[in-house]
């Protein structure tokens, strides 16, 4: 049937390609848009809640244990009090903050796990490093008056420890209990951020809680729920609006063929076609065109988004439309080949 009745099976693949091509220029762009914008807000921290604890205030870090086993946290860190650190080499260098690192995940900050010496060694941003003159990321740092600390690695802060940024980052030993003068807790979602700031205060058991500052991107994070809803209703109202259309279209489509084929469906019937027969012979001929459509839409759709720069949506967005159309199609096609499996064969046959 592909093959024999080639007019409408071009036609068929042209629709179904050309709904592919629509609703990826407009979602899909649209989805590609709504990525990028997600992903800049997601780079401001939306999901991070940082702790700024007075020495009053009693903080030390046995609240890493209260807190990893919080549902909804996905990391944690604590810092120590800053001490200024300076190259060891030279007297009057620049300082750079220094602060002891308390985490079961240092990991996060690409500080090994099993780091040699801890408490002993330091982990320099690479501002810190460069300020402290060491560009090849290893030397020794004073700490106070007698300290000093050996510089083995550069550490890469995430987003939401960039306000550290230069920084000397000391991991602390595991069974090593201290004072806490900051912490940051990420949140597994923006979602999350508000329920997990509101319990957070109870488990730092502080001594004074007047001495504790929480600040939160929860404002971050409603910003970027409401930009994606918005975008994703945009993106959803087109996909409906083109899958309808096309519905429509290949309905009229399939009207036709049956009509002007109708004495075909009423040989095959009086040959002993059953009707279902009639109604999986119409489907398959629209789903296996479709496939071809949507695969040619698909990939048209990539070549031209990223021939003009515009933002890709990424692959399973466009596996899912190609999906979307293959069924649109086929739904569009059903009515059609029910009405195609109820011709009447003998009046048929005596239509000349």
């Amino acid at each position: 049937m592909v093959r024999s009745e080639a007019v409408v099976s071009f036609l068929i693949a042209l629709l179904v390609a050309g709904m592919c091509v629509a609703v990826g220029m407009t979602a899909g762009r649209a989805e590609g848009v709504q990525q990028q914008v997600l992903g800049t807000i997601d780079a401001a921290g939306t999901r991070s809640i940082v702790v700024r604890a007075e020495p009053e205030a009693g903080v030390d870090s046995s609240v890493i244990t209260r807190l990893t086993a919080l549902d909804g946290v996905e990391w944690v860190g604590a810092l120590g009090p800053s001490s200024d650190a300076r190259n060891a080499a030279f007297e009057g260098g620049t300082p750079v903050a220094a602060r002891v690192l308390y985490t079961t995940d240092s990991s996060a900050l690409g500080i090994p796990e099993q780091s040699a010496a801890p408490g002993r060694v330091a982990f320099g941003s690479p501002r810190a490093l460069r300020i402290l003159g060491l560009p090849e990321r290893v030397g020794v740092v004073r700490v106070g008056r007698a300290t000093e600390l050996a510089v083995v690695g550069e550490v890469d802060l995430p987003d939401h420890l960039g306000f550290l940024d230069p920084h000397l980052i000391v991991p602390a030993e595991p069974s090593v209990v201290g004072p806490v003068a900051l912490l940051v807790v990420v949140a597994d979602s923006p979602a999350l951020v508000g329920p997990v700031s509101e319990v957070l205060r109870d488990l730092l058991a502080a001594v004074d809680p007047g001495s504790i500052t929480i600040t939160t991107s929860e404002a971050f994070a409603q910003l970027r729920a409401v930009i994606g809803g918005q975008l994703g209703a945009f993106s959803e109202s087109l996909v409906v609006a083109v899958c309808v259309l096309l519905a429509c279209l290949l309905s009229v489509l399939g009207f036709g063929v049956v009509m002007l084929q109708r004495k075909e469906f009423g040989r095959r019937r009086a040959l002993g076609a059953t009707r279902g027969f009639i109604v999986a012979i119409v489907l398959l001929r629209t789903l296996v065109v479709g496939a071809i459509g949507a695969f040619l839409g698909s990939v048209a759709t990539w070549g031209i988004l990223l021939g003009n720069g515009d933002p890709v949506p990424d692959a399973g967005f466009l596996l899912s439309v190609a999906v979307l159309a293959i069924l649109t199609a086929g739904a569009g096609a059903l009515l059609p080949a029910i009405v195609a499996s109820r011709r009447d064969p003998a009046l048929e046959l005596r239509v000349p």
